[in-house]
């Protein structure tokens, strides 16, 4: 937050931050040099492709006994 108040981040884009949804006071919403979105600012018509295509791809993993991909353990 100093950094870009101060300009020495020249600016930021954001969508996720610590408390959800956020603030109306908040002090980001005030800084020119940032813009915020929604959670859901990744999502366009490519990526939901995309995410449609790894998860049958991991069903078909797992159906064979094979490990998904991107596991998180």
């Amino acid at each position: 937050m100093n950094a870009l108040q101060a300009a020495t981040l020249a600016a930021a884009g954001l969508d996720v931050f610590a408390d959800e949804p956020v603030r109306l006071d908040h002090r980001l919403l005030r800084l020119k040099n940032v813009v915020l979105a929604p959670h859901l600012a990744w999502l366009t018509q490519e990526t939901l492709q995309r995410s449609i295509e790894c998860a049958l791809r991991n069903v078909k993993k797992l159906r064979a006994g094979l490990p998904p991909d991107n596991r998180v353990a």
